[in-house]
């Protein structure tokens, strides 16, 4: 893969420092809401669903390839989701 040289500028680092501030703000807010009103059971499910729907935005809004270099990546996480799944209705 080629490396491409990072550029910081001003508008790239407040574009950070935004998204890093009000993007735990609002995530840690929503978690902390969903805990208060729905079952443990049911809010521990994000970390299930969350990988596999930021695949699925990288792919629809930026056009990541879903096969080639990305097949052993998307392997690995339905096989592990898979098995994580699998394992918790056993028990």
């Amino acid at each position: 893969m080629k490396e491409h040289p990072v550029r910081w500028n001003a508008h790239s680092t407040w574009a950070l420092l935004y998204l890093v501030t009000f993007g735990s703000i609002v995530g840690y807010s929503a978690f902390i809401y969903a805990l208060q009103h729905l079952p443990v059971a049911i809010v521990s499910t994000y970390n299930y669903v969350n990988p596999i729907v930021a695949i699925f935005l990288g792919w629809l809004f930026y056009r990541n390839r879903l096969a080639g270099e990305n097949s052993p990546r998307w392997d690995y996480l339905l096989r592990r989701r898979h098995r994580q799944w699998t394992t918790h209705k056993k028990a």
